[in-house]
């Protein structure tokens, strides 16, 4: 099985693991369109956990269409998990989620991101001492964008490590899909899945 297929294989599995533990906005799908991209992240850490005790271990794995040449796969270490134990932070819990566009992470000019505009996702929010209060879900603007030249910055976002590599890679790309995106009234999808869900996908 190709690296295509597989990845393909693995998100279709996920959207039914998804829908069968009620962790799915929208219809997220597997896109094959030219120019369209598949964004999947995978956390490693438990998913109440936090980005102070293994900084950026978890992975972003973007898949484009390209007409060229087949496809391209993108990896990104990143992290999942928010930055340290604050009272009501939030946690994005695994799902899957139709529920994203490609526009400036808090309007600030630069700075692309794939921002929660248009659909709701899950989360949890832990207390000071990193105990779970609640789940819920809703709008909350769990983004995936670049560090914003901060060392551990994530209040919940999906944050990209290497800053040069989101300026010279990850961004043109999110530009790039913008347009297709647009184009064919397609939203983004966001796959979150914990990695002991993956061995069993």
């Amino acid at each position: 099985m190709s690296t295509y297929r597989y990845w393909q294989n693995i998100v279709n599995k996920f959207i039914g693991y998804s829908k069968r533990n009620f962790t799915i906005y929208g219809l997220p799908a597997w896109h094959e369109e030219a120019g369209t991209i598949n964004v999947i992240c995978i956390r490693n850490n438990d998913e109440n956990s936090f980005n102070d005790v293994i900084r950026n271990n978890d992975i972003l794995i973007v898949i484009e269409n390209r007409p060229s040449d087949s496809f391209r796969l993108y990896e990104y270490e990143v992290t999942a998990d928010p930055s340290r134990k604050k009272p009501g932070i939030a946690h994005l819990c695994e799902g899957a989620y139709n529920s994203y566009v490609v526009r400036p992470h808090r309007w600030i000019a630069g700075r692309t991101a794939l921002c929660q505009d248009t659909g709701e996702v899950r989360v949890f929010r832990t207390n000071s001492q990193g105990k779970i209060m609640h789940y819920e879900w809703g709008y909350f603007g769990i983004n995936v964008h670049d560090t914003g030249g901060f060392w551990n910055s994530s209040l919940g976002c999906i944050i990209l490590e290497d800053l040069k590599l989101y300026r010279d890679e990850f961004k043109p790309l999110l530009l790039r899909a913008k347009e297709i995106h647009k184009k064919l009234g397609l939203n983004f999808s966001l796959f979150v899945i914990n990695h002991k869900t993956l061995k069993t996908l």
